[in-house]
């Protein structure tokens, strides 16, 4: 089967080749390290070029493109020496946040030399969510190690058996699409643009925790990684460089902290590269003054367990209720007696009588109002899974973390104004921006795209780019993933909303934004949907910021 990939014992045959691509790749890793966790033929071809020269670039370029089998044993054979003995003027990387972007990202600075200290202040994973997989993720775990693309997919990602369906609004069910299965993981397909990586298909299901273990134990046996229960800070940038100082704490407590400022002194600076990966709330975000722009408008949702798996299968459900065209995912992977759901929900049906008073923090509230959304969750959850009304009276549910109960939320898109900060600290996955979970963009942005873009950052850095210039270079392209990510989910917060209408206006919000002529996609939306969520085309819209002052836009 998929899952027996032949990675060890594999036999080099460089009759072809003699010794020297080998040669070549060593001589290329140690020259710019950041290249070692890269296997795009072309960007290696590209740089050896540069540093090697057109020979050289040719060999390497050719024996990319060969045997797979052969390209994976020497890359990692190189890179394990390469990485014991890595560059003396490597700056070190600090991460916080230990979900999977934060882990995919320490992965690839570690895999490339660099030192890395992870920080979070949690040590254990208990999230309930499961996503759905393309076949990039495992691709760029192969870029990595190709043993934990292995893992990932022997012991998380699950095939999906019985493929996906939909239920439309009148009842009718489409079988969607068919059964899908991992391919033998293979780093020189991993997608650069965005849109191409959203369009793939869905090929497995993989379940949160298990994935971040087995990227957190990756690290906690990596030489270069010094995983932190704690925290850092972004103090001041350094007048000269624009390098952020970064304060380091071990062991949150709420009294008696010790600060652990970090005064390493390379060639290249003494501050380190800083990723933020903290997720769409980043409170580090937020304490750099960088905004969080509202993409869409905003749907009331709860998102659970289900702890009845019913087959590894994706089910989207749609329901025409109150306050309109309602949508449900849900989604399991096989064996695992979990099913995951994330849906739209009505407040009305969650919502205490009066006889519990009005005040959401009474004891008496907050239970009726745990029943209800309990209540509430299951009939959805009923109509989902195609059960009769009552079948998951006695089955157990939880919310999205743990044990803890069901909770709502407010599901809204949004971008950040910025990707970056002074010449050091990079934001990405979520705390770059979210869309909607239909589209399953969130774990490829965070494992795929920004990672990858990191990727590209380190070979610029490491090769001699500008610290800065490599860091405008890396906050265009995250903020172009994340943006692929929202247009592609945009529809999904329009009741009767066509995909290519949609995106067509959310363009136009892009256009308005960048133009200063709004203060956020939001806006602009609105300004093209004026009947909110129930609009069924976009209205045509021309502003003159030269004739209309901005303090009336919101009058329009």
């Amino acid at each position: 089967m998929r899952k027996s990939f032949l990675l060890l014992g594999l036999t080099l045959s460089f009759q072809i080749f003699g010794q020297t691509a080998p040669q070549d790749l060593e001589k290329l890793f140690r020259a710019n390290p950041g290249l070692m966790t890269q296997s795009n033929p072309r960007i290696l071809r590209d740089q050896a070029k540069k540093i090697l020269g057109q020979e050289s670039a040719k060999r390497i370029f050719d024996f990319m493109n060969g045997n797979l089998a052969d390209v994976t044993l020497t890359r990692m054979k190189v890179i394990e020496f390469v990485k014991l003995n890595p560059g003396k003027n490597l700056r070190r990387v600090v991460v916080s946040g230990q979900s999977v972007t934060g882990l995919m990202t320490a992965a690839i600075a570690a895999q490339s030399g660099h030192k890395v200290d992870v920080y979070d202040t949690r040590m254990s994973y208990t999230r309930g969510i499961q996503w759905s997989s393309r076949q990039s993720v495992p691709d760029s775990l192969a870029a990595i190690d190709p043993k934990l693309a292995q893992d990932y997919a022997k012991e998380v990602a699950q095939d999906l058996i019985l493929g996906s369906s939909s239920i439309k609004p009148d009842g009718k069910i489409s079988p969607g699409l068919p059964p899908s299965f991992i391919d033998q993981p293979d780093p020189r397909r991993i997608p650069i643009n965005p849109f191409d990586m959203l369009d793939e298909p869905v090929v497995s299901n993989v379940q949160t925790r298990k994935f971040e273990t087995l990227l957190y134990d990756f690290l906690k046996n990596h030489p270069n990684v010094t995983q932190h229960k704690g925290k850092i800070e972004i103090g001041p940038k350094d007048p000269k460089t624009g390098e952020h100082i970064i304060r380091e704490f071990d062991d949150v407590t709420p009294d008696g902290q010790k600060e652990k400022v970090f005064k390493e002194v390379t060639k290249r600076g003494s501050n380190p590269i800083v990723i933020v990966a903290e997720g769409a709330g980043s409170s580090t975000r937020a304490s750099l003054g960088i905004q969080s722009i509202n993409a869409s408008e905003a749907r009331l949702q709860t998102a659970g367990v289900v702890h009845l798996e019913k087959g590894g299968t994706i089910v989207t459900h749609w329901r025409a209720e109150n306050p309109g065209t309602l949508i449900t995912g849900s989604i399991a992977v096989k064996d695992s007696n979990e099913r995951w759901f994330a849906t739209d929900i009505d407040e009305g049906k969650v919502t205490p009588g009066k006889n519990f008073g009005s005040d959401p923090k009474a004891p008496a509230y907050v239970q009726e109002r745990a029943r209800l959304l309990e209540l509430e969750f299951k009939r959805i959850a009923e109509m989902n899974m195609q059960m009769s009304p009552g079948s998951l009276k006695n089955v157990k549910v939880t919310g999205a973390i743990g044990s803890l109960p069901l909770q709502t939320f407010e599901l809204q898109q949004h971008i950040s104004s910025r990707a970056i900060s002074g010449s050091n600290v990079l934001l990405a996955g979520d705390a770059v921006g979210n869309g909607h979970w239909r589209v399953g963009g969130g774990m490829h942005v965070g494992v795929v795209a920004h990672p990858e873009r990191f990727r590209q950052f380190l070979t610029a850095v490491n090769g001699g780019m500008p610290l800065k210039s490599a860091v405008l270079a890396y906050e265009a392209e995250a903020l172009s993933d994340t943006y692929a990510w929202v247009r592609s989910g945009i529809h999904n917060f329009y009741d009767n909303m066509s995909p290519a209408v949609a995106r067509a206006a959310f363009d136009e919000a892009h256009k308005l934004l960048r133009e200063g002529k709004v203060d956020s996609y939001q806006r602009a939306l609105q300004l093209q949907f004026p009947e909110g969520r129930k609009a069924t085309a976009a209205k045509k819209i021309r502003l003159n910021c030269s004739e209309i002052p901005l303090r009336v836009l919101g009058e329009l």
